[in-house]
């Protein structure tokens, strides 16, 4: 997916990722180690946090929606920038969308986040500007967190899509994409109160809007004022996540300069199992392919907490409506009133897989995976598949 033909080595963008990677990784073993210990808090310093903030931008900019995006004719392009992309592919002498996502990948990954704060001047004038503001605001607009439950029973999910998930109300205006038959967004702006990313089943990282600070309650009326912007709470209003404890004193910001050993203090800050169940809730709203859970008995609970809540009702028609037939069957397996085997496997089905595999071996890896708890629902034509695995695939 991000093989770059147009240059003469096409693995650069994927090996420049995996540097990050490497050093985002990092950060997150400092981090749990610290909450296996039972430490209180954890301290990072600035450069190690922009690491962190840089992959969870990327994680998201470079994930398969983003392709889907992208990867197209200028034909084909449907989204809402359509015509600020023709722009950057005439002022770059690109030939396709998909040129201007991997140039603006490269000069993100490129651009160390410096002192001064010139990266943000580098990014708007290098990369694609609409993405480059993206990444300014996504490095600079919020305040991180860590969170664990409070519960000892209670466990945080992952889904395919769980690096790249934001919470805030949205407006939006809906077309029908002719090539799919799907809804596409034609116009609209959404909100990023809260975005989310589960290191672990017992560890969330949130980044949430500076709007929520103590002391910018003025700056959030102003946001909500806008006529944009839906004037609706977040559904975390009310969880207290306190932001880190800086190493610089109120004197020293007299003549303020951010440095790279410059250290904060985050608190592991426990949580109910109303916000983990909440937290677990957005997740599961959004997945579309794929949930990856530790705890049969966690994950009953959670889901069950979701496809009954107000804050998530069923909306007939909607793209995301599509996949919650699955979430009930799963459900179902969980609490035992399903059988674990689909009746979409049962007659031919497995004989049919038998023969494809033979046919193309390479195949069989991913027949293989949980085989013994897989679900399968088939809703308008979409089959959503479902595994559970005996050992959980936590990114760390």
């Amino acid at each position: 997916m991000y093989r770059d033909f147009n240059a003469s080595y096409a693995n650069h963008i994927e090996e420049k990722l995996s540097v990050l990677e490497n050093k985002a990784s990092q950060v997150v073993r400092c981090i749990k180690d610290a909450q296996k210990s039972g430490a209180a808090t954890v301290d990072l310093t600035r450069i190690q946090l922009n690491y962190l903030r840089k992959f969870l931008f990327l994680m998201k900019y470079r994930s398969s929606g983003f392709w889907k995006k992208y990867g197209c004719t200028m034909d084909e392009y449907t989204a809402v920038d359509k015509a600020h992309v023709q722009a950057f592919i005439k002022l770059r002498r690109f030939t396709k969308p998909a040129d201007v996502w991997l140039h603006t990948l490269k000069v993100i990954l490129d651009t160390p986040i410096d002192e001064r704060g010139e990266w943000q001047n580098t990014v708007r004038k290098n990369g694609f500007l609409d993405d480059a503001m993206w990444f300014v605001y996504h490095m600079t607009e919020s305040y991180l967190s860590f969170c664990e439950p409070s519960h000892p029973d209670d466990e945080f999910i992952i889904t395919e899509n769980g690096f790249g998930i934001n919470e805030g109300p949205t407006m939006c205006s809906y077309s029908i994409d002719p090539r799919t038959g799907l809804p596409t967004v034609k116009s609209g702006s959404y909100t990023e109160y809260h975005k989310v990313a589960p290191l672990s089943p017992k560890l969330l990282l949130v980044l949430r809007s500076n709007c929520f600070r103590k002391e910018n309650k003025a700056m959030l009326r102003a946001l909500r004022s806008l006529p944009e912007v839906p004037d609706r709470p977040s559904l975390f209003e009310n969880l207290q996540l306190d932001p880190a404890t800086p190493s610089y004193d109120a004197q020293e910001l007299i003549n303020f300069g951010m440095k790279d050993d410059h250290t904060f203090s985050f608190k592991i800050q426990k949580i109910s199992t109303e916000y983990t169940d909440l937290f677990n809730a957005l997740m599961l709203e959004e997945a579309r392919a794929s949930i990856t859970w530790s705890s049969d008995k966690a994950m009953q609970k959670t889901l069950k907490a979701y496809l009954e809540s107000p804050n998530f009702k069923p909306h007939p028609g909607h793209l995301l409506e599509l996949k919650r037939e699955a979430k009930l069957r799963l459900l179902g397996i969980l609490d035992g009133s399903a059988p674990k085997i689909s009746p979409l496997l049962q007659g031919n089905v497995m004989e049919r897989i038998g023969n494809e595999i033979a046919q193309k071996p390479e195949l069989e890896v991913y027949f293989l995976l949980g085989r013994a708890h897989l679900a399968c629902s088939q809703v308008q034509s979409l089959t959503y598949y479902i595994y559970r695995r005996k050992t959980p695939r936590f990114c760390y």
